[in-house]
């Protein structure tokens, strides 16, 4: 992807100039939407939605061959639970290897899912992330800053009331403007063009 008016050489994240800096917050989660990686999880549990997600990342030609990523989730939530509260879950694999792109696929559950999180809510956004071993930073970044755009946003209760995806993504779209420090339908216009 390029980034308007990012010189070719300059795409690491540690040499960009301040001015594109926040272009760069949540890309990953604006990739997904725009790749169409947002999907409505089943209604049949934790266990189930996290394989659902894993087979997504399972399908990027990017991971390396011979992971397994449903039984890389499975472990590192056997380890710790990835429910952050808000009703958010961000389950993860880290990579073997350095190189590479951050990955995120995306699902909603309408109903909530009983995900174990420390806050006791229901989990309504997974967001599960491939991390290769460079993009560990601005994976806790695009973190933060998504609990910042929910904090400032008024918390999880418009995507828990949602009735479809298309509702679920406008306001995700809302998010990642927020994070951006910008507002309106002509900052999402910005952000992402929809392929009909």
């Amino acid at each position: 992807r390029e980034v308007p008016g990012l010189e070719q050489e300059h795409r690491g994240e540690d040499v960009v100039r301040p001015t594109f800096r926040n272009r760069l917050i949540m890309r990953s989660i604006l990739n997904a939407l725009q790749e169409g990686r947002l999907f409505e999880l089943p209604d049949a549990g934790k266990d189930r939605a996290l394989e659902f997600l894993a087979r997504i990342l399972d399908a990027n030609p990017d991971i390396e061959v011979g992971t397994d990523a449903i039984e890389e989730i499975q472990r590192r939530e056997l380890e710790c639970n990835t429910g952050i509260g808000l009703g958010v879950g961000v389950p993860h694999i880290r990579a073997r290897r350095e190189e590479g792109e951050l990955f995120c696929a995306i699902g909603w559950s309408a109903q909530g899912i009983a995900y174990g999180a420390a806050d006791g809510q229901p989990v309504r956004l997974v967001f599960m992330y491939y991390i290769p071993g460079a993009q560990k930073n601005v994976y806790l970044k695009e973190i933060s800053s998504l609990v910042k755009a929910i904090k400032t946003s008024g918390g999880i209760e418009p995507i828990a009331r949602a009735t479809d995806l298309n509702v679920v993504r406008n306001l995700l779209l809302d998010w990642v403007s927020q994070a951006l420090g910008e507002s309106g339908p002509e900052a999402v216009a910005r952000m992402i063009k929809l392929e009909v």
